[in-house]
């Protein structure tokens, strides 16, 4: 090898070791710093969302019977053989069909009667 090249291998090996430096802050940055204020970005909008949907009325109905989300997230139901004192839960949405009635629950699982 000449004192050129040798030179010039050691740059490169220079950069590299730079560049890997740069990554590595880099990607402390995303998991120290980022990631969490993603997380409660993430989080914030989902609680938002939640609140919308309980402060919008949600009712649902079909012919024999007909339902309305409470503000507490149970559910009213009347019409029909119903559970008339209605549904307790913490749900967040109600659709009803012609022999099935599907609620969507704060914790995203979905119930099915």
């Amino acid at each position: 090898w000449s004192p050129a090249a040798m030179e010039e291998s050691a740059a490169h090996l220079h950069l590299h070791r730079l560049r890997d430096a740069a990554i590595d802050v880099w990607r402390e940055w995303l998991v120290v710093v980022h990631k969490p204020r993603r997380l409660a970005i993430v989080k914030e909008r989902d609680e938002h969302r939640k609140r919308i949907s309980r402060a919008n009325a949600n009712l649902a109905a079909c012919p024999d019977f007909s339902f309305a989300l409470r503000k507490n997230g149970s559910i009213a139901c009347w019409g029909g053989v119903m559970h008339m004192d209605g549904i307790q839960g913490d749900f967040i949405m109600v659709d009803a069909g012609l022999n099935h009635t599907l609620a969507l629950q704060l914790d995203g699982s979905i119930a099915c009667w």
